[in-house]
């Protein structure tokens, strides 16, 4: 399992109405100040009854006892684990860490194994609420410049199929190796030839059981 996959399976878990998440939230500093060496907290959740939850996901044993900070500092405080991992490390959890597990059987989904306890937050709630604002607003301008790219990509699948209707030269265009499309500029790449949206995004590369199809 890697941490994208424990990413997801969380995210699916906690994910309901009336509760805020945000991945990568970096902690408000007591004295001001600002940095890449402050603590960050894996994954941060606040909800309407204005309960702060902080999750630490952790992937390997070395990783979960490693000099890295487990940056508990909520009301309640828990520990992400894959099932083998859990097994391996459940006995030095502290008995104030819940545990969240990635089923085994079941990708994307996690059960809450043990129970946080309640504890005073340890972090200046106002501080708290601005670093959390932050994060949001850094999640959001990497999902609208995924649709600005999302938005340029079919911009040239559509220009591509334009040519593609309008052209009959079959005859005088080469075809790419790859999509057996008929385009104006073609790429050598050795004794293949690739239409230039191809190669540029190297389906050739990436898809290789198709290239070898083709």
């Amino acid at each position: 399992m890697t941490t994208r996959d424990l990413e997801q399976s969380i995210f699916r878990a906690l994910t309901k109405m009336g509760t805020y998440l945000c991945f990568e939230v970096m902690m408000p500093d007591p004295l001001g100040r600002s940095g890449r060496n402050l603590e960050r907290v894996d994954l941060l959740s606040y909800d309407t009854k204005g309960t702060w939850r902080f999750y630490e996901l952790k992937i390997t044993k070395s990783d979960f006892y490693s000099k890295n900070r487990h940056t508990f500092k909520g009301h309640l405080n828990y520990f992400v684990l894959p099932h083998d991992l859990y097994e391996k490390v459940k006995g030095d959890i502290p008995p104030e860490i819940g545990v969240y597990v990635a089923r085994i059987n079941e990708p994307y989904f996690c059960d809450c194994v043990k129970k946080a306890k309640r504890q005073p937050l340890q972090v200046d709630e106002e501080k708290l609420k601005f670093a959390f604002m932050q994060a949001l607003s850094r999640e959001h301008g990497k999902y609208r410049h995924s649709i600005r790219e999302g938005d340029s990509l079919k911009t040239r699948v559509r220009a591509l199929e334009n040519a593609i209707k309008e052209s009959d030269r079959d005859d005088i265009m080469p075809i790419c190796h790859f999509c057996k499309y008929h385009y104006p500029i073609d790429i050598p790449i050795g004794e293949k030839h690739f239409c230039r949206f191809c190669e540029e995004n190297q389906y050739w590369i990436f898809d290789e059981a198709r290239f070898a199809a083709k």
